[in-house]
C-alpha cells in the first residue's frame, strides 16, 4: 500500500507544480504587452491558457479519487473499488 500512497503523493505534487506553472503563465500573459494591449487578451493565448487549465483540471479530478481510495484503504475497511492498489493476499 505504500507504493500506492508515494505515487499519488507523486501526482499530487506534480499538479502542484502544474498548477504554480499555470498561475505564472497567466500572470506573464495579463502583464506582456504587444501591440499596446496584454498578450492574454487574444484570441490565441486565450485558447492555449484555457487548454492549459482544463488539462490540469481533468488530472486533477482521476488523481483525487485515487488518492481517497487510498486514504480509505490505509485507515479503513477492505470494502474498496477494483481500481484500487490494494489487492488481496495470493492475487
Amino acid at each position: 500500500m505504500g507504493s500506492c500512497r508515494a505515487s499519488v503523493d507523486h501526482c499530487a505534487e506534480l499538479i502542484a507544480g502544474a498548477t504554480r506553472v499555470f498561475e505564472y503563465t497567466m500572470d506573464y500573459a495579463q502583464n506582456r504587452k504587444a501591440f499596446g494591449q496584454p498578450i492574454s487578451q487574444f484570441q490565441v493565448a486565450q485558447a492555449q491558457l484555457v487548454d492549459m487549465g482544463t488539462r490540469i483540471a481533468a488530472v486533477q479530478s482521476l488523481v483525487l479519487p485515487d488518492s481517497q481510495t487510498v486514504d480509505a484503504a490505509i485507515s479503513g475497511p477492505r470494502d474498496l473499488p477494483y481500481r484500487s492498489c490494494w489487492r488481496p493476499a495470493g492475487l
